[in-house]
């Protein structure tokens, strides 16, 4: 790694991640952590840009972050996407909040020529970062709320097999029969065991889901906060 460090850091300085302040001790340098969050913060929006609406939604969206603002007829041309379908995808981005639009009126030539209206296609991050800040707190706490029922609804069944486990592996430390230990594990009948392999794949899920969650909003919260 050290053999290619000088790269690395003219890399980072060409994307503005880092800057060099004194060239003492073969430079000193200061880490751009706002430039750093808003970087990662595109990268998570475009991620669920692809899960929800495809790549060439995100492909939509990020010809438009980049361009600033965009016209419709540009954006096929620039994203490489059929006209029929990359209207679609910019709508439907719009219409959920990632691109917001701007109108503007362009006086007609002449005494009686009409205005002409255009619109501009631009994407905002902080009212996007807002908005997926509220559908990360929805949906956290959809997953709490759900994962709780799970729980409650087959408590008797949960406690059932962990009282089963810590059975068996005490059976296992006094070196009973494999036998004996499966009679035990018989108690647990078959609808039991396929209902509880539900429950614990569905918690599992969500529990992943929950951790998913909470990482894209530490992430936004990080943005928000190098913003101010």
């Amino acid at each position: 790694m050290l053999r290619y460090l000088d790269q690395y850091i003219s890399v980072m300085e060409s994307n503005d991640y880092l800057s060099k302040f004194d060239t003492k001790g073969g430079g000193q340098f200061t880490v751009n952590v706002k430039k750093i969050f808003e970087q990662l913060t595109w990268a998570c929006i475009e991620n669920i840009i692809v899960e929800k609406y495809g790549s060439k939604a995100a492909r939509i969206f990020r010809v438009i972050r980049m361009k600033k603002y965009v016209e419709q007829e540009d954006i096929q041309k620039e994203a490489m996407v059929p006209a029929k379908e990359a209207k679609q995808l910019t709508y439907k981005l719009l219409e959920e909040n990632f691109l917001q639009i701007q109108t503007f009126r362009k006086p007609g030539g002449g005494n009686a020529g009409a205005p002409k209206s255009f619109f501009l296609f631009y994407v905002n991050q902080s009212q996007i970062v807002s908005m997926l800040l509220e559908l990360s707190y929805k949906a956290l706490y959809n997953s709490i709320t759900r994962l709780t029922h799970d729980k409650t609804v087959n408590k008797r069944l949960i406690e059932k097999s962990q009282r089963l486990e810590s059975i068996v592996e005490t059976m296992k430390e006094r070196g009973e029969s494999d036998a004996y230990i499966n009679e035990i594990l018989e108690t647990l009948t078959p609808p039991e065991q396929e209902i509880l392999a539900k429950v614990k794949l569905r918690v599992k899920s969500l529990y992943s889901a929950e951790i998913g969650i909470d990482e894209t909003i530490f992430m936004l919260k990080l943005y928000q906060q190098y913003q101010k």
